[in-house]
């Protein structure tokens, strides 16, 4: 008997040498075939065939390589940025290309829930040229017509009862969009899939409605009277992974500030006294912050 390969295999498509992923630096690629690898192939346990329960700290100490005897792990930045390419790996390009993700998440008790979109695809020989019987194309066209993972909302209301807060589609850009509006004197539309994608992909990482209001309300008072720097008044701009993050602290030590000196009235000697020295009256006056 031959022997036999322990843990099982993953199809991997030629065309990704062609592809935008193969492109970017080394860690994108490790990521994408350790998700891959983690998913499951088959319904199990609560999770559908392509899905996976995973978090940045998983994914940091999974990626980690050596140089001679020093290991180098990924910083969170690092894993965000691969997350957000995998999510949308064509933004940028406009804002009405049809290409889909690679990947969609959803936050949860357990960590991030990751579905592998057209896992079945992929990950089925049928669907590649010269195998099978044929019928690839029909194959194809028979699975893409079946509803998958990808419809994250529907898979996450299956697992783990109410432990999942599903990510609403216009709820969250609904509310942040209409406050940059006000604050900015914009226009940008809620329900555009760019501005969806975008805001989605940031509350995906764990940050909070307040957190982007944090950054408008802090940029703004910045940018808005600026000729040059108020055209970045924008979401793809405000919200992007490698910005998001610094404006929010800056957002949070610009208010930090302002509450320290709000707090600190300035006063003068005589305010500090109700009756001045010598007079048998004095004392200390009190003085609220």
């Amino acid at each position: 008997m031959a022997d036999t390969v322990d843990g099982g295999y993953i199809l991997i498509a030629r065309q990704i040498l062609n592809s935008g992923i193969y492109n970017k630096p080394p860690l994108y690629v490790k990521v994408w075939l350790y998700l891959l690898c983690r998913a499951n192939h088959a319904d199990y346990k609560g999770l559908r065939r392509g899905q996976l329960w995973t978090s940045i700290p998983e994914i940091q100490d999974a990626c980690h390589y050596y140089i001679g005897y020093r290991r180098v792990t990924p910083t969170i930045k690092e894993v965000r940025s691969v997350f957000d390419f995998l999510r949308n790996p064509y933004e940028g390009e406009d804002e009405g290309h049809t290409k889909g993700a690679m990947i969609v998440t959803a936050k949860g008790t357990h960590g991030t829930l990751v579905t592998v979109c057209n896992y079945s695809i992929y990950q089925d020989f049928r669907a590649y040229e010269g195998q099978g019987d044929g019928r690839n194309e029909e194959f194809v066209k028979e699975i893409r017509r079946e509803p998958e993972g990808p419809n994250i909302n529907n898979a996450l209301n299956t697992l783990q009862g109410k432990e999942i807060a599903p990510i609403s589609p216009t709820g969250g850009c609904s509310e942040i969009i209409s406050f940059l509006n006000t604050e900015t004197g914009s226009s940008f539309r809620a329900n555009t899939a760019a501005t969806q994608r975008i805001i989605n992909a940031r509350l995906s990482d764990g940050f909070s409605v307040e957190d982007f209001k944090a950054v408008i309300d802090c940029k703004a008072g910045q940018w808005k009277s600026d000729p040059k720097m108020s055209q970045y008044l924008r979401p793809s701009t405000l919200f992007a992974a490698s910005k998001f993050d610094g404006y929010l602290q800056e957002a949070r030590k610009s208010a930090g500030t302002a509450s320290a000196q709000k707090r600190a009235v300035p006063v003068s000697l005589a305010d500090l006294i109700e009756d001045p020295p010598g007079s048998g009256n004095w004392r200390p006056k009190e003085v609220s912050a």
